[in-house]
């Protein structure tokens, strides 16, 4: 997956077009991830998500959830780590 592509996510009240911040892959686990950005349907709120991933074709893949609090843990270093190599503050991402 393209560090800079959008993500297009099915959800119940139709497709919901969210900003990739970065992808990675853990050795630890064998898994590829990515971390991004998307509206919260709900609250209509934007909100960090992160999710597994595989790749069907380059273009399209499916997304699942993340299982260990080891997982969140390792993402969420690596989201600081981005955020302060990029220069970036998180909150003014989800404004």
């Amino acid at each position: 997956m393209n560090d800079q592509a959008k993500l297009i996510l099915e959800a119940d009240g139709g497709d919901v077009e969210a900003e990739v911040l970065f992808t990675c892959s853990l050795e630890e686990t064998g898994n590829s991830y990515v971390v991004f950005i998307a509206v919260n349907p709900e609250t209509g709120k934007k909100e960090v998500n992160a999710s597994c991933y595989s790749e069907k074709d380059g273009l399209s893949g499916e997304l699942f959830p993340i299982e260990t609090d080891e997982e969140l843990e390792i993402l969420d270093d690596y989201l600081n780590d981005y955020l302060e190599e990029n220069g970036l503050d998180l909150d003014e991402l989800l404004k």
